[in-house]
């Protein structure tokens, strides 16, 4: 098995884990009210989150064009992966962190500061897993 496979397998293995946590998230139980507090700050998050990318798409674009222009297809190509991941991760953080905000807040009200931690923890962990994992994926695919 080579390097690169190693790493690749890697990535899946941290993605499929973000996968597993995330899901035990949002399997954590919470009140309707804040059920419903929870939906409407992950709706108005990813409003939000759409108008900026629509900008930072823009941008994008115009940096893509010039990185073509001046550099090669190949650091265009680079730039518009790079790019389109770290939206991904920015997607995939909005609903996480809104998920895990709202059952933080429910596992702090009802059982405590400890538990109120293990849901941050859990939350948290997601980030990293797919943070690594797509980067480590974007390095498999530009080697």
């Amino acid at each position: 098995m080579t390097i690169l496979q190693i790493v690749a397998l890697a990535s899946l293995m941290a993605g499929a884990m973000a996968g597993i946590l995330f899901w035990l998230i949002a399997r954590k139980p919470v009140g309707v009210e804040i059920k419903q507090l929870g939906d409407l700050l992950q709706r108005e998050t990813l409003r939000f989150f759409g108008k900026e990318q629509l900008i930072i798409l823009c941008v994008g674009l115009v940096l893509v064009a010039v990185f073509y222009r001046a550099l090669s297809a190949r650091s265009a190509l680079a730039l518009l992966g790079g790019a389109s991941l770290s939206a991904l991760i920015g997607w995939i953080s909005i609903q996480t962190v809104t998920r895990t905000n709202v059952r933080t807040a429910h596992a702090a009200d009802r059982f405590g500061s400890s538990r109120a931690l293990n849901v941050a923890f859990l939350g948290s962990s997601v980030m990293g897993l797919c943070i690594a994992s797509l980067g480590l994926l974007a390095i498999v695919i530009l080697l």
